[in-house]
């Protein structure tokens, strides 16, 4: 019973992966067409397929407590649970002062593939990532050629030459491309020839997003990869930040011109504003707004919903500063010290500057599991 129900969930996943094309297709023929003028919006026919991804998440979780119950393995991290208690107070507050439901099951959702990871533990191996590596690598290919498609063929009217590919948002096409980055890198074996190719076709598609936080997350996991190379690493750390320093005294102003897009610094700039705001309001160590800071608040209409468009800030104003600290803690601590997991922790981290990664389909379920895996590798160690 306990295969039947693991292969189960493990299958539902790859069926998971293998739609994400489908999952965003009626919103990018709507962007092409110019008849969605913003990534706010939810084209009429959409609806479904967020509805199935949101089901097949819940599938995954609802098998994933079957496989716990029924192999007795309970996730025993004293953090982790301190974690879930301090959300649940921000979002009881929550409930208690709006009594919007909406609002709380947008937190929930906003939140699932955080809550995911305890029952993601019996499927997350070395087999699972590898499989899940090529399977990504099936799926760039699509992405690539159909960004080839857009960018020859087509004009996608709300973010002017910026290619997307089966995404809508340039930093989540771009986020897709460095989780593909990594799990190719970490989770298959080819030729060096191959990997070279492989990663210039990457570099590419990052470049046709034009998201700056890909961009610039490219030098971060190449310098990441650097310094774990070298045995000096403090003084080659300190040149290097010197070195970046000045780079980026140069490269960033320029950043508009070389990504093709002259509106690109409104986007930081608004979330520059939104993290004032913040700081500026009282509910500072525990929220009362869980919920608000999510895209489906914001799609739905929950009255005092803010678009995000950063994980640090939808953390904030979802669950306060105190759990903040704690997720941030938590999943900072969860692998062992390589390569392979600060490459992981770098993505991840740079990309909650501008991408809400828990609501960033695909890469929200290969979260989950990586982190499981993390866990499971790293208790492995810790009994041999």
């Amino acid at each position: 019973m306990l295969r039947f129900l693991e292969k189960s969930q493990l299958y539902v996943v790859f069926f998971m992966l293998l739609i994400t094309p489908f999952l965003n297709i009626y919103e990018v023929i709507s962007f092409i067409n110019g008849t969605l003028m913003g990534h706010g919006e939810i084209a009429s026919d959409a609806l479904f397929l967020r509805v199935l991804k949101d089901l097949l998440i819940g599938i995954v979780l609802l098998l994933g407590i079957f496989v716990v119950i029924e192999s007795g393995k309970i996730y025993s991290n004293a953090s982790y649970y301190f974690l879930i208690g301090s959300i649940i107070f921000s979002a009881a507050i929550s409930f208690t002062l709006s009594g919007s439901l909406l609002q709380i099951l947008s937190g929930i959702r906003w939140l699932l593939p955080f809550l995911i990871i305890p029952f993601m533990r019996n499927i997350s191996n070395l087999k699972v990532q590898q499989k899940n590596a090529y399977i990504l690598l099936f799926l760039f290919s699509i992405q690539f050629i159909l960004q080839i498609v857009q960018k020859f063929y087509f004009k996608v009217s709300y973010f002017g030459t910026a290619v997307t590919g089966f995404f809508i948002i340039p930093s989540t096409a771009s986020f897709f491309c460095l989780y593909v980055w990594w799990y190719f890198n970490y989770f298959t074996s080819v030729t060096k020839f191959k990997r070279t190719i492989m990663n210039f076709f990457l570099f590419l598609s990052v470049l046709m997003t034009g998201s700056g936080t890909g961009f610039l997350a490219i030098f971060g996991v190449v310098f990441v990869k650097f310094l774990s190379r070298v045995k000096e690493k403090l003084a080659v750390l300190m040149i290097v930040i010197l070195f970046g320093f000045f780079i980026a005294i140069i490269l960033i102003p320029n950043l508009p011109y070389l990504l093709d897009r002259p509106d690109f610094f409104e986007s930081p700039l608004a979330r520059v504003g939104f993290f004032q705001e913040y700081f500026s309001i009282s509910k500072f160590l525990f929220s009362w707004d869980f919920g608000k800071a999510t895209n489906t608040a914001n799609q739905f209409g929950v009255p005092g919903a803010i678009i995000a468009d950063s994980m640090y800030l939808a953390l904030l104003y979802n669950i306060g500063i105190i759990s903040t600290i704690l997720f941030l803690f938590f999943i900072s601590k969860v692998g062992n010290k390589n390569t392979v997991f600060y490459q992981f922790i770098f993505i991840n981290l740079f990309f909650c500057i501008s991408t809400i990664i828990t609501e960033s389909f695909p890469m929200n379920i290969l979260f989950a599991i990586s982190i499981a895996y993390f866990i499971n590798t790293k208790q492995i160690k810790t009994k041999s």
